[in-house]
């Protein structure tokens, strides 16, 4: 009886145990995303006061938005970039007929990429090869047509 209580006592302190350790896990990676988004809009805002700042004889390509196309595994995607003083505003796919829902919802996040790093040289997504190389075609193709 006296084993059974002391191995009830290990197994309860234990337990605590883990759940404090779960909860510090938790708070630490709370804390990591949160840093993470800072530093993005710390980034973001660096970007717009170098945009703000730039010469337009320095510019490389014209404002507005353009659409391009590329090859991706079921077929042409078309992608639309607004641009605003060699700054990328934004990146969409505005057509996708024929591509897997999977594969292009993976490749979707290269978008992401595009904007926050400011440029089309990203890295293809992993499982989703084909359909990134299309969009990262058409995000070239519609580049090529906003420089001046």
């Amino acid at each position: 009886m006296k084993s059974l209580i002391i191995k009830s006592i290990n197994i309860l302190l234990i337990a605590g145990g883990l759940l404090i350790y779960q909860d510090k896990a938790i708070n630490r990676n709370d804390e990591k995303i949160a840093f993470e988004n800072e530093s993005k809009k710390i980034e973001q805002k660096k970007m717009e006061i170098e945009m703000a700042n730039k010469d337009e004889a320095s510019l490389i390509y014209k404002d507005g938005s353009y659409k391009g196309s590329g090859e991706g595994f079921g077929g042409k995607i078309i992608v639309e970039v607004t641009i605003e003083k060699d700054y990328i505003k934004e990146a969409k796919i505005i057509s996708k007929k024929n591509e897997t829902p999977e594969y292009i919802s993976q490749a979707e996040k290269l978008l992401d990429d595009v904007v926050s790093k400011q440029t089309i040289k990203v890295d293809a997504v992993s499982g989703a090869t084909l359909s990134s190389n299309g969009i990262l075609a058409a995000l070239d193709d519609a580049m090529n047509k906003a420089k001046k």
